[in-house]
């Protein structure tokens, strides 16, 4: 028998009948290898000893598991006899644990949780080109350089989308507003996904055989709406932006596309997107130019996607030079290969900064609640010294003693967890109707699920178990020949030490909540140059319905008009773009009687209706369009309304009064315009962001056909019905138009600055539970101190002490403990500030007013956590307290 496993075999066996049995154990080896010989000999010992290991590892299992039910038995009821207590250990875990909690559910949600319904998804990465200097465009590519693509090393599949909005009306019912992906025809082979029911397109990328029979694929979603059950959905027809298709294929319930959320309702085969979208052009898919948005691959070989992108940019720079393929024009691109599918990659960044922020504070919060849980706990097990001499008098060692403390923090910390699941249910609860960016990352999806429990539980008995290492050293300390009460100077001075530590963390949430405060009420203090109150926006998008751009100009122009004469409506409007958003379209004005001007880059709006009275707009000068003039009719002047910022940059020193009926040119119009009207500076990016001046033009004189949005300004006591109002009204003038993305204006000017609103709202409330806790941290010092010192306090006040005295010297200890937390914290408050000052606006990162409103609040606090034990010294009983030993 090996060495090792006679080892095991001593190790095993108990120690009254050990020496007995090896010996005969061995014996019986012996005559084995003597028979069979060694190595079947030596299989029956390794047999034997795994036979002993696991009999007695279950028994020894067993009788772990309970003395440890027992010990917990024991603890629950040692914890009922101190509800109060108990009770403010768990609710502080579950406080600190359930920001942790929370913020992790959050970065499942959006960055870690992969697609669902795709086959092996860390296989899979998602391939864009992109820029170095910009994160967020993503740039298209030819089908040439897709082919090419597809011969880089390390890649089982590359296929590619191009992302669309299109206009579905199913033959019954309202159209519906749609997300779609155009495809290439390996797409879903690479994923992994098959359909439940019917086929895919065969069209692939024909364009000629996709306009004589489009065929769709539809989401499990969209084919319940269409019909029950949703198989039979296949083969049924519907209108896409207004040509005939046909649904093959309805995919599986849990895919809804490739993106975070998913919400992808309808696949078509890449050779209709010129069928759906005419703008295109039939040859798209032999021209250099870009195409298709969006490639994914699937990795093999054990590669990587730092190693797949080397070599896509060799060859990208490659085809640059001896291709000159339109779409790698700029010096500036890259293609980027990053892993796993969902957010949009132009987000990854940005909301993992966000969720960065929000996590370290979750975890500052974290450690003032551990803090405070571990002075608890100490003031508890001093608590406890007389009842645990007397158990080590009558017999009970320190071990005991120990796992008696460590089963209370056990099963506070399983109580703790309970308390954060709770909260992040709660929140996230709060959090379904917020996006992390301004362009994506919504929160809708939000949910506790069994992983968020198993860490919530976990990390709460971690974190009680961290906490209970003092009381548990204290517990195991021989006490018999010590005095039974009193208190040790060290523990006082590790609780003083806990204190500082919590105001310290206290001053730098207060303060990074106090700038970002500051920059929210700065941002609600811009003026945007026009009134977002009570106006509903939506959007539509009547180029799908295949309507020649003055066909168009005059359906939106009918729908406005038809809008403004309702009994609710103020005013209503529409326009291209978006009025309000993060981008813009750019138009060049030069004035028509000054050639050498540079003329002036600005921003394109086309309106319909009376936009401008639904947006609330002030005219500082001239007038608004006509009638004539928003339609396009023929012999109405080419005219133009400017932001009063573009009159300074036109004409600059000149009264905006004076510069109406003046005369500016645009590139690629043959006549001037006439500028009819001025008005205030818009602030169309959002509070946060510069906007460049506005030039604002008749609907009917652009030919702009794009997704326009409508403004629908309430009169007063209308708003509740006014969503009912524009879809009626839609409904009557365009049946075949969707309107979509219906919202209030307040709530898309405040997506323009999401991510500081969130950031903003969880840092508040972190830091005023971090208040709370380091507020009960210092309350928990001295009403400790004023408890052990009663003698003491008593024999002042016999000898004649005043009560105001005792007071002021028990708050100035707080005070104190508070002013030893100043200097950690400020410290750490400067360094936070730092991170924060790409998101702070209008004030610095040592702004006065957010550093002093949030140190005073953080002493005036200490001061009063302070003045309550202070009184409860100054009214100790003399005679009781002389009494007390």
């Amino acid at each position: 028998m090996t060495r090792g496993l006679r080892a095991a075999l001593r190790a095993l066996l108990p120690a009254e009948d050990r020496e007995s049995m090896v010996v005969e154990i061995e014996e019986l080896y012996r005559n084995r290898r003597a028979r069979t010989g060694p190595i079947r000999a030596e299989l029956w010992a390794l047999g034997v000893v795994g036979g002993f290991a696991m009999r007695i590892g279950s028994r020894r299992l067993v009788h772990a598991l309970g003395r440890w039910a027992a010990e917990g038995a024991g603890a629950t009821r040692s914890l009922r006899r101190r509800p109060g207590w108990a009770l403010m250990v768990a609710a502080t875990l579950g406080v600190g644990t359930g920001g942790v909690v929370t913020v992790l559910a959050v970065a499942d949600e959006v960055l870690l949780r992969p697609v669902s319904g795709v086959a092996d998804p860390a296989e899979l990465v998602e391939i864009r080109l992109g820029s170095r200097e910009s994160p967020r465009p993503t740039f298209p590519i030819s089908q040439g350089d897709l082919e090419a693509f597809r011969e880089l090393p390390g890649l089982a599949h590359l296929e590619a989308r191009v992302p669309l909005e299109v206009n579905i009306a199913p033959g019954e019912g309202p159209p519906i507003r749609a997300r779609a992906d155009a495809v290439t025809p390996g797409w879903f082979a690479a994923l992994g996904v098959a359909q439940v029911a019917g086929r895919l397109p065969s069209a692939g990328l024909s364009v000629e055989e996709a306009s004589a029979n489009l065929e769709v694929v539809v989401s499990w979603s969209l084919a319940r709406r269409l019909s029950e059950p949703a198989s039979s959905a296949v083969g049924r027809g519907l209108r896409v932006n207004g040509q005939d298709a046909r649904i093959v294929g309805v995919m599986p319930q849990d895919f809804a596309g490739v993106e975070i959320p998913g919400r992808t309702d309808l696949w078509l085969p890449g050779g209709a997107l010129p069928v759906v979208e005419p703008s295109r052009g039939a040859d798209l898919f032999r021209s250099p130019s870009g195409v298709w948005m969006r490639m994914v691959g699937r990795l093999e070989g054990g590669a990587t996607p730092s190693s797949v992108a080397v070599p896509a940019n060799r060859l990208m720079v490659e085809r640059r030079d001896a291709e000159a393929s339109w779409a790698f024009l700029s010096l500036d691109f890259e293609i980027q290969v990053l892993p796993g599918l969902g957010l949009d990659p132009a987000l990854r960044d940005s909301v993992g900064r966000t969720l960065a922020l929000l996590g370290g504070a979750a975890l500052l919060l974290l450690v003032l609640a551990a803090a405070n849980v571990a002075g608890l706990s100490l003031t508890r097990a001093v608590s406890r010294r007389s009842r645990t001499s007397v158990q080590r008098a009558l017999g009970a060692g320190p071990g005991r003693l120990a796992r008696e403390v460590v089963a209370e923090h056990l099963v506070l910390g399983l109580a703790g967890g309970l308390v954060a699941v709770a909260l992040a249910h709660t929140a996230s609860r709060l959090l379904r109707g917020v996006s992390l960016d301004q362009s994506g990352a919504p929160l809708a999806g939000l949910s506790v699920g069994p992983d968020t429990v198993v860490v919530a539980l976990a990390l709460a008995v971690a974190t009680a178990s961290i906490a209970a290492l003092a009381p548990s050293l204290l517990a195991a300390l021989p006490t018999v020949a010590r005095p039974v009460r009193g208190e040790a100077h060290s523990t006082l001075r590790l609780r003083r030490g806990l204190a500082v530590l919590q105001v310290a963390v206290s001053v730098v949430l207060l303060v990074g909540a106090g700038l970002l405060g500051r920059s929210v009420a700065r941002l609600d203090q811009v003026d945007p140059g026009f009134d977002p109150q009570g106006i509903l926006a939506f959007q539509l998008d009547p180029s799908r319905l295949g309507l020649d751009p003055g066909d168009a100009a005059a359906l939106v122009e009918e729908l406005a008009t038809a809008l403004g004469r309702e009994p609710g409506v103020e005013a209503a409007g529409i326009a291209f773009p978006q009025p309000v958003w993060g981008a813009f379209f750019t138009a060049r004005l030069q004035p028509a009687d000054d050639p050498d001007h540079p003329g002036l880059l600005g921003a394109h709006l086309q309106v319909a209706g009376d936009l401008l009275g639904a947006m609330g707009v002030e005219v500082l000068a001239g007038r608004d369009f006509h009638p004539a003039e928003r339609r396009g009719d023929a012999g109405a002047p080419g005219v133009v309304i400017v932001s009063a910022d573009a009159v300074e940059a036109l004409f600059p020193g000149r009264d905006p009064r004076s510069v109406v009926g003046s005369r500016v040119v645009a590139p690629g119009e043959e006549d001037a315009l006439e500028i009819v009207g001025v008005v205030p500076a818009l602030r169309r990016r959002g509070p946060r962001t510069d906007s460049p001046p506005s030039f604002i033009r008749p609907w009917g004189q652009s030919r702009f056909n794009e997704v326009a949005s409508g403004w629908v300004r309430a009169r007063p006591g209308a708003w509740s019905d006014l969503a009912a109002t524009v879809n009626e009204v839609a409904a009557r003038t365009a049946p075949d138009l969707p309107l979509f993305d219906l919202r209030s204006v307040e709530a898309q000017f405040d997506r323009l600055v999401a991510d500081t609103r969130v950031v903003t709202g969880l840092a508040l409330a972190t830091s005023v539970l971090g208040l709370v806790l380091a507020a009960l941290g210092l309350y928990g010092v001295l009403a400790w101190s004023v408890a052990a010192r009663t003698r003491e306090i008593g024999v002042r006040v016999a000898l004649g002490s005043a009560t105001d005295a005792l007071v002021r010297r028990f708050v100035a200890q707080g005070l104190g403990l508070a002013a030893l937390g100043l200097l950690p914290g400020v410290a750490g408050a400067i360094v936070f500030a730092r991170l924060l000052e790409s998101r702070l606006f209008g004030v610095g990162t040592l702004d006065p007013v957010a550093w002093s409103g949030g140190l005073a609040l953080l002493l005036a606090v200490a001061a009063a956590a302070s003045w309550i034990p202070a009184r409860r010294a100054a009214s100790v009983d003399v005679g009781r307290s002389l009494a007390a030993d």
